[in-house]
């Protein structure tokens, strides 16, 4: 959530031309890329040990796979939702990178603007895997 909720306003407010915001926008991707994917991972690796061990234990267990489901849901909306405006932001980046002036600030920072939106619906899936799998072993007291 930070990225659309402080880094996006953040290039959002500083970037002067539309070339300097493609290339800031693809520089976060690329960090962002590097850790957050293994991170889902990570999480559907614990909900999946969660769910094995209450499953063998003969314990409630749907509700880590349950978890773990919605968290990795955020993969197919990425796909199907953000990576065409993904696309447009690299190809305009790329064009960008020669003389011609490819789009204006404006039409760039309404991409970006789009791109945040997506990012921060994209995140409600691991908050909501959380908010499930905190819900299991908060009540795990009672069975």
């Amino acid at each position: 959530m930070s990225l659309s909720l402080m880094a996006v306003p953040v290039l959002l407010d500083t970037a002067d031309t539309s070339t300097q915001l493609f290339y800031q926008f693809v520089r976060l991707y690329h960090y962002g890329h590097r850790v957050l994917p293994g991170l889902s991972l990570a999480t559907l690796a614990l909900y999946t040990s969660g769910w094995a061990m209450s499953r063998g234990a003969g314990r409630p267990w749907a509700v880590y796979a349950l978890a773990g489901a919605v968290t990795v849901a955020m993969i197919p909306f990425t796909w199907v939702f953000m990576v065409p405006t993904n696309n447009t932001l690299f190809d305009l980046h790329a064009r960008s990178q020669s003389a011609v002036i490819v789009a204006g600030i404006d039409e760039a920072k309404d991409l970006l603007k789009r791109w945040g939106l997506l990012h921060l619906a994209r995140c409600l899936f691991p908050l909501t895997g959380a908010v499930i799998g905190l819900s299991r072993l908060v009540g795990s007291d009672r069975g």
